[in-house]
C-alpha cells in the first residue's frame, strides 16, 4: 500500500511539474513572439519555431502559439494559466472568440466548463471555429 501511495505522490508532483512547464514556457513563447525571436532564428512563424525548433508536437505548438499570441491581447487569460485556473487545452479552445471586452465571461466558461461544453459555447458564439476553417 505504501508503494501505491509514493507512486501516486509522484504522478501528482509530475503533473504539477507539467503544468507549470507548460505556463513556464506559454511566457517564454509570448515574450520570443513579441521579440519576433523566431524570425532571428531562422523560422517564418511561432509555430514552425515551436515545431521546427522546439520538437514540439504539432497540437501542442498550435496550443502554445495561439494562446501566446491572444495573451498579448488578453494578459489575463495568461495569469489564469499561471494560477492554474485554466489548462491550457481549454485557453486553446477560446482564442477565437475572447477578446477585451468579453474575457470575464469567457475566463469564467474556460475555467467552469469540461473541454465538451465549452467547445460548445465557442460553436454557438462561432461556428467556423469548430470546422477549423478559422485563423488566428
Amino acid at each position: 500500500m505504501n508503494q501505491n501511495i509514493s507512486l501516486h505522490e509522484r504522478a501528482v508532483q509530475a503533473a504539477l511539474c507539467f503544468k507549470k512547464s507548460d505556463a513556464e514556457l506559454l511566457g517564454i513563447l509570448i515574450e520570443v513572439d513579441q521579440a519576433r525571436e523566431y524570425e532571428r532564428q531562422g523560422y517564418t512563424s511561432l509555430f514552425l519555431y515551436c515545431t521546427q525548433c522546439l520538437k514540439l508536437s504539432e497540437s501542442h505548438a498550435q496550443a502554445l502559439s495561439s494562446v501566446a499570441k491572444k495573451s498579448r491581447e488578453v494578459p489575463e487569460l495568461k495569469a489564469k494559466i499561471d494560477d492554474g485556473e485554466i489548462h491550457l487545452s481549454n485557453a486553446r479552445r477560446i482564442v477565437s472568440v475572447i477578446n477585451s471586452e468579453n474575457k470575464e465571461a469567457w475566463l469564467s466558461k474556460a475555467s467552469a466548463l469540461s473541454q465538451r461544453d465549452l467547445e460548445r459555447e465557442v460553436v454557438r458564439e462561432k461556428p467556423l471555429a469548430a470546422s477549423g476553417n478559422e485563423r488566428i
